[in-house]
């Protein structure tokens, strides 16, 4: 897929939106509508035609599936508009989907849940589309510059792209692949979807569904503050733990019950209070 595409018109509704890797976060929607209404758009969404060798037989009438952009998509629909700038990409599933995840996977406004899921899967698609290890290719092969560089690992790759260390990146990985759909679903939304630690010590339990799902329910109903605690209650050994905790690590647990439940706009207002505090 290189990197000398065009941007081209594209109807709205000759676009299937089809299952996203996450759903469009209306906050998130509105503000980019403000900006495409003043800026325009700065980057173009990514379709790909339905017809597509590469792809299966995708359900829905329209001419082009969406591979990136879904809040782009939904601001434009909000904003009235007919046609979407987009570019036309190719590719198998899976590198549509590596596409897709990667856009995504950085992302600031995402959980520590989702960027560890997203992380897991990402690796799965990598080394499905590339191997275990990854040939990345520049450009003109006379060219010092685009000279093919050495074979690299997954995570690597996605280091690269992220920002990330390769160390963060396998970490969020370790804890992802051990996070099946239907624990990702029942700790979406919990007071523990944003607190990477708190996941960690989760997994590390490996329990099953049933007793994880008790756990997330202690943590919810605030009846215990930490994984442990709450494997204490739901194994039968709550007289093992201590007695209370200080008031301070109940205003913790408070803190970080709320930041988890709050939207990317109430984040960032309470993040700029505490810059405050700090250089006050």
């Amino acid at each position: 897929m290189g990197d000398n595409m065009k941007v081209v018109e594209i109807a709205l509704d000759d676009i299937e939106v089809g299952a996203r890797l996450r759903m469009p976060d209306l906050v998130a929607v509105e503000g980019l509508a403000a900006s495409i209404e003043a800026h325009g758009l700065m980057s173009p969404s990514e379709v790909v035609k339905i017809s597509y060798q590469g792809l299966n037989k995708l359900a829905g009438d329209g001419t082009y599936q969406l591979v990136c952009g879904g809040h782009r998509y939904a601001a434009f629909r909000m904003l009235g508009r007919d046609v979407i700038p987009a570019f036309v990409v190719k590719g198998s599933k899976d590198q549509l989907r590596m596409r897709e995840i990667l856009e995504n996977v950085s992302r600031s406004e995402l959980t520590k849940l989702e960027r560890v899921v997203f992380t897991a899967e990402l690796r799965e698609v990598v080394e499905r589309v590339y191997g275990d290890e990854i040939a990345a290719h520049g450009g003109d092969r006379k060219s010092d510059e685009n000279q093919v560089r050495k074979l690299r690992t997954w995570s690597d790759l996605v280091a690269e792209r992220t920002g990330w260390s390769k160390d963060t990146t396998r970490r969020a990985w370790s804890i992802g692949e051990k996070i099946n759909p239907e624990l990702a679903a029942k700790l979406a939304g919990s007071v523990i979807a944003d607190n990477q630690r708190a996941l960690e010590d989760l997994v590390k339990l490996a329990l099953s569904n049933g007793l994880a799902f008790k756990v997330i329910d202690q943590l919810n109903s605030g009846e215990a503050k930490t994984v442990k605690a709450a494997h204490l209650v739901v194994s039968g050994k709550a007289d093992t733990m201590p007695a209370e905790i200080s008031a301070q690590d109940k205003v913790l647990l408070k803190l970080q019950s709320a930041w988890g439940k709050a939207d990317q706009k109430t984040k960032n207002a309470f993040l700029i209070i505490i810059e405050d505090e700090i250089d006050g």
